[in-house]
């Protein structure tokens, strides 16, 4: 390989560095387990991994001054939607709609 010795004993989990956009990549080893891995070194301000995130919840303490969707601060001058159950608050019936499966 090109690369180190010890990139050689890795198992790719993922694309390799040359088909992806990241300048890491997800590897298993079986004494260091999964792990990101980059054969160069990483630039200031440079994005490493991008992702959505698999859950998400609105916390108490923001229950009443953030859309319950895109998680915004709600404006206190500006109009709220309350769903049906008078527990979420919406920015926008786009917000409301988007969230109807996940409510």
């Amino acid at each position: 390989s090109k690369l180190s010795p010890f990139y050689d004993a890795l198992q790719p989990i993922q694309k390799s560095f040359e088909e992806s956009p990241y300048p890491v990549q997800l590897v298993k080893q079986l004494e260091k387990g999964r792990h990101l891995v980059t054969p160069r070194l990483i630039q200031p301000g440079e994005t490493v991994l991008e992702g959505y995130p698999y859950a998400a919840v609105i916390l108490d303490a923001q229950a009443k001054t953030n859309c319950h969707s895109c998680y915004t601060r709600l404006p206190a001058s500006s109009p709220r939607i309350n769903c049906e159950c008078n527990f979420a608050l919406y920015c926008s019936e786009k917000c409301m709609v988007r969230d109807a499966k996940r409510h």
